[in-house]
């Protein structure tokens, strides 16, 4: 029985590492944006709102458990961008540094509580 040798356009495409990882990060991105989006939508009074740790905030360094913003405010930091980067769903172990930005769904007085929390 003949044997089919595969020709280049048959072949799986194979990206680098880094471009597969730009990617990857591309995609989940705009996946943590458009269920946000879609999560806004369907829940009257619920916001999405970026929250900007500043340099002289007293939580850069500190983890994201420790600034208790669920508790205390009952917002949920959904993502954290930091550079060019997305983090989705942070866990409280997450050190947060100067410069990220919290993605933060709640009601508009919770993100402010939030805010206020952070920076305050």
């Amino acid at each position: 029985m003949p044997r089919t040798i595969p020709t280049p356009a048959s072949r799986p495409s194979r990206s680098p590492p880094a471009e597969a990882d730009t990617l990857a990060e591309f995609l989940a991105t705009r996946r943590v944006t458009e269920r946000l989006a879609r999560l806004t939508e369907q829940v009257a009074g619920l916001q999405t709102a970026k929250v900007p740790i500043s340099a002289g905030s007293r939580f850069g360094g500190d983890t994201l458990g420790g600034t208790e913003v669920r508790t205390r405010t009952g917002a949920s930091i959904v993502a954290v961008l930091r550079d060019r980067e997305a983090i989705p769903s942070p866990t409280p172990g997450f050190e947060l540094a100067a410069g990220d930005q919290l993605i933060v769904v709640g009601t508009q007085e919770a993100i402010a509580a939030v805010d206020e929390i952070i920076n305050g």
